[in-house]
């Protein structure tokens, strides 16, 4: 199956879809003393907007409850519940062997649709830049023409008059390889296109719902391979703010659990980029703030490399750890320059720095600030 985001909050389904638009489902009485109904308004639901979807019922829109559970009614002593239940960060069980870099082709979009390929260029970004400590990079394929297709983006059709749908990273360590933006859902606003997308990419990194256990999704299926809690992500309070929520909204960023969740499973993205100027002779590093840091660590190298041409993976033949600031700036006195550190040959030798986030997860290297 394919998962799909609906504008409500529970349907099977990986992606986002507007469940006051399906016509799938036959509603069905409300009234007149069917159990089913009595058990729906016994949890709290209005029956009166319930609708038949095959082995679940639809209810008020966007909830599917299971008649299964339904006909087995309450536990002894007991009463059924609202699946309301806990909003919590979850990954499948394959997951993206090199997150870095991952090629989006999204060029069947552009050719239809500028708003849907504005969405998905501008939720590249969102990955790549708004994720800090996250070893995640997307890119687009018709802009970086060196970097293979890892993930289709096509306009198209999907079930349950989903908004988009995605698949998720199977088992040989490559992403998703696909999402489909359904031709009915033109006229959201940009800002609902931007959380679609972003969404969809969520599912292609092997992210699922916060709330698949509410929507009726199954734990395991043809391409749903495990549902595992991101540990650090929120217990029974939820995040109701979280891009991978099965309801569409109004784009806002990703949440700070979002970000944990990124990190914990893509860890050792791009840290703080640092630069160097002298006071006197003496080397000063400075290097702007990352969202959730709490801490970075300083080093230095005497050689430094750049691992490849986007400067996000770097290796050191000889490092030496510095110190730990929660600061933004690093003092050295155990080295003397003669002139400022604006040119830089290979290998370049200089210092770098790591980023410590609230979650307990690291960056991977800064870019250097290099001294000749």
């Amino acid at each position: 199956m394919r998962y799909s985001i609906r504008g409500g909050a529970a349907v099977v389904g990986a992606g986002l879809a507007l469940a006051a638009c399906d016509d799938t489902a036959e509603r069905i009485a409300g009234s007149g003393g069917d159990p089913l109904a009595a058990r729906v308004a016994e949890m709290g639901f209005d029956a009166s907007t319930i609708r038949d979807a095959g082995d679940y019922l639809l209810v008020e829109g966007d909830v599917l409850l299971s008649k299964a559970a339904l006909r087995a009614g309450p536990p002894a002593g007991g009463r059924l519940r609202a699946p309301d239940g806990p909003r919590l960060q979850y990954a499948t069980d394959y997951l993206v062997a090199d997150a870095y870099t991952i090629g989006v082709n999204f060029s069947q979009v552009s050719g239809e649709s500028s708003a849907w390929a504005t969405a998905v260029n501008q939720a590249l970004s969102q990955w790549t830049n708004n994720a800090p400590g996250a070893r995640i990079q997307m890119l687009n394929t018709s802009v970086y023409t060196g970097v293979a297709t890892n993930i289709t983006v096509q306009m198209g059709q999907c079930v349950y008059n989903a908004i988009a749908c995605a698949t998720f990273p199977t088992g040989n360590g490559a992403p998703g390889p696909s999402i489909t933006i359904d031709r009915d859902h033109g006229s959201l606003p940009s800002s609902q296109k931007l959380y679609t997308m972003v969404h969809e990419l969520g599912h292609t990194l092997g992210l699922r719902h916060t709330n698949w256990q509410a929507r009726g999704e199954p734990q395991y299926s043809s391409d749903a391979q495990g549902a595992n809690h991101i540990p650090g992500t929120p217990g029974p309070e939820g995040d109701a703010a979280s891009v991978m929520n099965g309801v569409i909204q109004t784009w806002n960023g990703f949440s700070y659990f979002d970000r944990v969740a990124a990190r914990k499973l893509y860890p050792g993205g791009l840290g703080p980029r640092a630069t160097g100027s002298l006071s006197g002779s003496t080397p000063v590093i400075t290097w702007p703030a990352m969202l959730d840091a709490v801490s970075y660590k300083v080093y230095f190298q005497e050689t430094y490399y750049v691992s490849d041409w986007f400067g996000f993976l770097s290796t050191a033949s000889t490092e030496t750890y510095l110190g730990t600031t929660s600061g933004t700036s690093w003092t050295d006195p155990s080295r003397a320059y003669s002139s400022s550190p604006w040119v830089c040959v290979v290998p370049f030798q200089g210092y770098v720095v790591k980023a410590v986030f609230s979650d307990g997860t690291e960056s991977g290297y800064g870019f250097y600030a290099c001294f000749t």
